[in-house]
């Protein structure tokens, strides 16, 4: 079974340096994308209360008003989380951590 998916061709080949979780050397890229993700949620959420949407958010709405709602708080706290998470130098955490 392991060889059928290793012989399976890539549909989207990702740079190595994306796929490594510790890889700090996007922090822009995590603290952009989390720019962004507060921006929509949060203008998600004031078009939402003056009865428009965004268009590609459009499908949100199809469970119901109060699952997309909540999906664009969800976006508004998942972005403040990446922009916290990618600011944060774990470097100096870990010599703090370990001084005590």
């Amino acid at each position: 079974m392991s060889s059928r998916v290793e012989n399976f061709p890539k549909i989207v080949n990702f740079p190595k340096v994306w796929l490594k979780p510790n890889s700090m050397k996007n922090k822009s890229l995590w603290t952009l994308l989390g720019l962004l993700l507060v921006i929509f949620g949060f203008t998600a959420i004031i078009l939402q209360m003056v009865g428009t949407q965004w268009a590609f958010l459009s499908f949100l709405e199809i469970p119901g008003r109060l699952f997309a709602f909540v999906a664009k708080i969800v976006m508004v706290i998942a972005g403040f989380v990446a922009i916290v998470l990618a600011r944060t130098d774990w470097e100096r955490e870990r010599r703090e951590s370990t001084e005590e």
